[in-house]
């Protein structure tokens, strides 16, 4: 719990303030528990589905699922797929990501690092200090056009490729996709420090 609500309420929250969502797809486990009890559990502008073994395998069939809908997305519409650990995504950071223009590769979330990087061969040593200056941390959401996302996460999935997000599935399938400009307080909750910081964070809001 995070302030007295779930991490995943926050998360939601955070994304359904933002008048251009109409609609949210959550990927649950199969055995889920937890989402009945949600908050936003009656909202009728969240929808789920169930997962995958693996985080592209969850994103397809929340695509899929979306399609199924009554009043599914259009195929050239743009779409968001987000962590539900980032439960504190500012409104701006969303509207820059949003504001990405039509046509272009799709985007990301992204800060530039800014601790120094050192690569280890075998995780005692440094063999390498890595120039930071072009490495950026990426984030969540990502957004791209609904069918060239579905279209090219099917393609990798069939070809048994490894992908460790959206924007890098893109990548293999020759797309460029944007930086834009991320937030700090955009950070993955997976931790017990995590927790407290965001619930600190919260506190001075």
């Amino acid at each position: 719990m995070l302030n007295g609500q779930r991490v995943l309420d926050h998360c939601l929250a955070r994304l359904l303030a933002q008048p251009r969502i109409s609609a949210v797809m959550l990927a649950l486990s199969a055995d889920d528990t937890h989402w009945a009890d949600c908050a936003h559990a009656e909202d009728a502008r969240v929808h789920t589905c169930v997962g995958g073994a693996e985080r592209a395998d969850s994103v397809l069939a929340a695509l899929n699922a979306l399609m199924a809908l009554p009043q599914p997305p259009a195929t050239d519409s743009g779409v968001l797929v987000h962590d539900a650990a980032r439960a504190l995504l500012p409104a701006d950071a969303l509207a820059r990501l949003l504001s990405t223009p039509p046509g272009a590769d799709g985007a990301l979330l992204a800060v530039p690092a800014q601790d120094t990087l050192k690569r280890s061969q075998d995780a005692r040593t440094v063999a390498q200090t890595i120039d930071r200056g072009c490495i950026w941390m990426a984030q969540t959401p990502q957004y791209f056009e609904f069918a060239r996302l579905h279209q090219a996460l099917e393609r990798a999935l069939q070809q048994g490729l490894a992908i460790t997000d959206e924007a890098s599935c893109m990548e293999l399938a020759g797309y460029a996709p944007r930086l834009v400009p991320g937030d700090a307080l955009n950070f993955k909750i997976t931790t017990p420090s995590d927790l407290r910081l965001a619930e600190a964070l919260l506190e001075q809001a």
